[in-house]
């Protein structure tokens, strides 16, 4: 998280980048991806354990989303940039306007992932059937 902030403010800088920083910050941006991925897939095991089924099925629908939406194709990106860096080429890639139609499809998983939290929630603040009753 730190290191992502401190990505954030350097982008903001208008500095070129040299290459080998151009290329450690690639290849955080896949690390990035994966942890995403991770983090999904803990909150799923989580549930899981908890017998939270409904909570198990969304995290794995989440998990899905951000996999197929999120870290195929900005995958594919990125090591296509790194690749780039390595042979000394440039990289660019431009949808032009029409990539504003992605804009919804992009919004797909954050909003799953919400849901996926408040079903969570919900579900382990629901009594549970075979709990027993206090006394």
């Amino acid at each position: 998280s730190v290191l992502a902030i401190a990505q954030s403010i350097y982008a903001q800088l208008p500095v070129n980048l040299p290459q080998p920083v151009g290329f450690f910050l690639t290849v955080f941006e896949i690390l990035k991806l994966v942890a995403v991925i991770q983090f999904c897939m803990a909150m799923r095991q989580a549930c899981e354990e908890a017998d939270l089924i409904e909570s198990t099925q969304s995290w794995t629908l989440t998990r899905n989303l951000f996999l197929w939406i999120y870290v195929v194709p900005f995958g594919l990106f990125y090591l296509a940039a790194c690749v780039t860096m390595l042979t000394g080429g440039s990289f660019h890639f431009n949808l032009g306007p029409a990539g504003l139609l992605l804009i919804p499809v992009f919004l797909v998983p954050l909003i799953h992932f919400f849901m996926s939290t408040s079903r969570m929630k919900r579900e382990a603040e629901t009594p549970s059937l075979d709990a027993p009753l206090p006394t």
